[in-house]
């Protein structure tokens, strides 16, 4: 057998662990993580992605293996993968954004539902306790 024979993946580009991929070998999928997860987790991090990197990438190669039919070979596969994860941390972002809001629309309601009843309310609970109050013996106060 010839060296090159024994080591196919030395030559293998992406496009062939791709078409490897798609005919039902695994290892090619494990090959084309391997070859660009570093690469992936570093621009997520340079990119101010303050979540869990290694999840991003993780969801980024669920996201592309599971759309690798739409891979068109207009770009490389580390930049289709780049796009990918710069979608899924866009997407956090504004998930992210949206949790926020909607506390803050929450903490906004909470004050101004505190209204004249309330106040009344409050008013009238504070003497009921300082008439109780003074019903209690002086020894019976201090506890």
């Amino acid at each position: 057998m010839s060296p090159e024979a024994e080591r196919p993946e030395v030559h293998e580009t992406d496009l062939d662990l791709i078409g490897r991929w798609k005919a039902g070998e695994s290892r090619a999928a494990t090959r084309l993580v391997g070859r660009h997860s570093d690469a992936l987790a570093r621009f997520i991090s340079s990119s101010g992605e303050r979540g869990d990197v290694e999840e991003i990438v993780q969801d980024t190669f669920v996201r592309a293996f599971g759309a690798i039919d739409s891979f068109r070979c207009e770009s490389s596969f580390r930049t289709w993968l780049f796009t990918i994860a710069k979608r899924l941390m866009l997407d956090r972002r504004r998930s992210d954004a949206r949790r926020r809001d909607m506390v803050e629309v929450k903490e906004a309601d909470a004050v101004s539902e505190y209204g004249a009843l309330d106040s009344i309310i409050a008013e009238e609970a504070a003497e009921r306790v300082r008439v109780a109050l003074e019903k209690l013996s002086p020894t019976q106060r201090e506890v």
